[in-house]
Order: structure tokens, then C-alpha cells, then sequence
């Protein structure tokens, strides 16, 4: 990377909406912290919730009014339904086929006026920078950026060998990283799968860590008792191999104490609670959906564990480490092998391997010293390695390299 000059630039940060993920949560950051070194930062999204991640008052914060009927569900298990189906679940079965006809005219119209309307409005700002964030933004951004001076800076949040789900996304996605002006990627393992003739053009920045963790300090504990995991509760976290390895480490210790509280909302609430009343655990093992007092969370707890089959760059596990909690991670692609040196700063375990996971909890049970000098480590280690701003000065200065190859 070479250094620029001081100049200032105009970044647009694009994105659906920004509540319940690692991708939404490291948006607000990174816009936040790019304004914290002068730049012109303005967000675009579509649908505003209560539950929005805080976005820093210097950037300019531009919301497309979502056409009636559209916007998605409130219901967080609703998120992923498939945009046709949304139409019946907002007017209902009868209403749709009385009239199906006017009901899929309907819904292509909305959703070509909505994506015209966010794509003019992105090009509107003529921004230096253009960075969008999941699906359906990354195609606009690219789309709307095109025959401009904007330069498009498409992003990669989670593997991107396995997401997303759909090959023909998947495939879709790879077009228009491959002609964007840049693509953004939080680790070495996601720059690895793009090929050599775009190298150039991709950069590793890792994510920035919200400031309100990075002043946790939780101190040592006389017992590891407490366990607590943070994420979406869809496949892709494995939820179901950590309840099970959880349970069988609370009886092969006949730890009375022990508890592990899972916080996050998705599509399988109701059956890993259904799984939890059938291992008997419904006392020890808490699935409590998403909250707003995540760091105090993390302040009353004993240990972190994220159970995930994959991952882009763990936000839940790097905010534990930054808090000093003692951490079991799977050895998943990508992020946890970057972040945890293995009995070192905190514990990896093979993806999927409910042994191996049973194994760990049972040593950070037993073993509360080993366990402590993990947590001390791991933010040590953190706070040496995730600096906010210097992280925002480096993303800065990748664009403004990306620019200048384009001029």
C-alpha cells in the first residue's frame, strides 16, 4: 500500500438497513470512524428500526422512504421469506389470488421503483467512493456507479466460497466484483478466492471494533461458570452442536453452576429451544433473543464461545477478546485462526466437532487460571493489533490507491 497525500474524500456507504448482523454493526463503524478523520461520510439505507445499530451524528444519514407494502417484516424470523412470498404475508392468501395478476404486477413494480430510487440516489451524492454492503446494494452500487466518476468499492462479509447461499447470487456477485474498482475483504482468506488478475484491485482491512468493548475489562475469575455466544441464530452458527457439547460437558463435570445464555434472533429460535427442552436444560442453557446490552453482557459473563461452521470476520468473537473474556472458537473459515493463537489467547476447535467443543468448555471450567491468562492475552492482543482510526486511515488510503490506478 502506498501512502496519499492528506486530501479529503466523499464516501458513500450503502445498505438495506442496519440492525441484527456483523455486517450491519461493522458498517456503522466504519462510516463513523472514516468521519472521525475528516472525511465526507454519508450513509444510504432503506428501512430505518428501532433497533439500528448508532451511527456517529458526522455522517450524513440518507434514508430511501421504502414504498408501502415492501419494506420487510417486522418479525425478525421473517427476515429471509422471499420478497413474492412478503406480498401475501402483508395483504394475505385470498387477496393475492382474487387477483394475482395485479398482485405480481404490484410487486415488480415496487420493487423496480425502490431499487431506481436508491440507485439515482447513490448517484446523486458523486461521491469519490461508493462502498454498499449485502446483496442487493453491492448490484446497485455497481450498477449506478457506472459511467461516473464515483468509484465502486464492492464488499465481501462472510466466505465467500459458501455465501451466499444461492449459486446464481453467488455467481452474480462475482460479476460485478470482478469490473468494481475495488473490492474490500475483512482477512486472507477471502482475497484468496478471488484470482490473481484482481489482486491489485482487492484490499484486507479487518473490522472495527465498537469503542464501548474495547473499554470492557472483565476481570479474573475465581470460577468459569458463565458462558455466553452472540449471533444470528440461522445454520451458518451451529447453534445446535454448541447446546449439545454444552450439555454433555455440564454432566461429564456435574458442574451444578454452569450456564450458557445465547443471545441473537433468526429463524431457528424455536427449535433450538425445542432442542433445549428435550436435553432436559432449559435451567442451564438460556436462548434469549437479540439485546441492546450486549457489552454488559459480556461484562457479567465468565467466557465467550462461537460455534460458527463459517464466518466472514467474527465481530461477536473480536468484541469478547477485546473485553478480555476467555474464548473457545471452531477453527472456521475464515477469521478465528486470525484472531485466536490456540491455547495461547484463547482455544480453537475443529468445525462441527461436538467433542472436541465439549472438550474445551470442560477445561475452561477446570482449569480458571489457564482460562484467565487466555482472556488477558486476547486483549492484549486486540488492543495492540484493531486500532479504530489507524484501521480507517488504512481503509482510507487503499481507496484513494484504488483511484488513482482508475485516473
Amino acid at each position: 500500500m502506498r501512502k496519499r497525500k492528506n486530501r479529503k474524500y466523499k464516501f458513500v456507504f450503502a445498505i438495506s438497513y442496519r440492525r441484527g448482523g456483523g455486517a450491519e454493526r461493522a458498517i456503522s463503524q466504519l462510516a463513523g470512524a472514516v468521519a472521525d478523520l475528516g472525511h465526507d461520510v454519508t450513509m444510504v439505507q432503506r428501512v430505518v428500526t428501532e433497533d439500528d445499530y448508532d451511527l456517529d451524528p458526522r455522517v450524513r444519514h440518507i434514508v430511501v422512504d421504502p414504498v408501502p407494502g415492501f419494506d420487510p417484516p417486522e418479525d425478525p424470523k421473517l427476515r429471509h421469506v422471499p420478497q413474492p412470498f412478503r406480498y401475501i404475508l402483508r395483504h394475505g392468501y385470498f387477496a393475492l389470488m382474487a387477483s394475482p395478476v395485479r398482485g405480481v404486477t404490484e410487486h415488480l413494480y415496487i420493487r423496480n421503483h425502490w431499487m431506481q430510487d436508491i440507485g439515482k440516489t447513490i448517484r446523486r451524492q458523486k461521491a469519490d467512493f461508493v462502498v454498499p454492503m449485502l446483496g442487493e446494494m453491492e448490484a446497485l452500487a455497481f450498477a449506478y456507479t457506472r459511467f461516473s466518476k464515483s468509484r465502486c468499492v464492492e464488499t465481501i462479509r462472510c466466505n465467500p466460497k459458501k455465501h451466499p447461499k444461492s449459486m446464481i447470487h453467488r455467481f452474480a456477485r462475482n460479476i460485478y466484483d470482478t469490473f468494481a474498482e475495488g473490492v474490500y475483504v475483512q482477512n486472507e482468506g477471502e482475497a484468496e478466492y478471488f484470482p490473481g488478475f484482481m489482486q491489485k484491485r482487492i484490499f484486507v482491512i479487518p473490522n472495527i471494533t465498537d469503542e464501548v468493548f474495547t473499554k470492557i475489562s472483565v476481570p479474573p475469575k475465581e470460577e468459569i461458570k458463565r458462558f455466553i455466544t452472540a449471533g444470528r441464530l440461522v445454520d451458518q452458527k451451529n447453534h445446535e452442536m454448541l447446546i449439545r457439547a454444552f450439555t454433555d460437558a455440564v454432566r461429564s463435570t456435574e458442574n451444578e453452576s454452569a450456564a450458557l445464555e445465547i443471545y441473537g434472533d433468526g429463524e431457528l429460535e424455536k427449535k433450538l429451544k425445542r432442542l433445549v427442552r428435550k436435553l432436559g436444560m432449559e435451567d442451564r442453557i438460556f436462548v434469549l433473543g437479540r439485546t441492546k446490552d450486549l457489552p454488559e453482557k459480556y461484562a457479567a459473563s465468565d467466557a465467550f464461545v462461537l460455534s460458527s461452521d463459517f464466518e466472514g470476520q467474527p465481530n461477536a468473537l473480536m468484541e469478547a477478546m477485546f473485553a478480555g473474556l476467555p474464548c473457545i472458537s471452531t477453527d472456521c473459515p475464515d477469521g478465528p485462526s486470525d484472531l485466536i493463537e490456540d491455547g495461547v489467547s484463547g482455544l480453537l476447535v475443529p468445525v462441527g466437532d461436538q467433542e472436541a467443543m465439549r472438550d474445551a468448555l470442560v477445561f475452561m471450567m477446570k482449569h480458571p487460571v489457564q482460562a484467565n491468562d487466555m482472556g488477558r492475552k486476547a486483549k492484549a492482543f486486540m488492543t495492540e493489533n484493531f486500532n479504530a482510526k489507524a484501521i480507517a486511515q488504512r481503509f482510507v488510503d487503499e481507496c484513494a490507491a484504488l483511484k488513482n490506478r482508475f485516473i
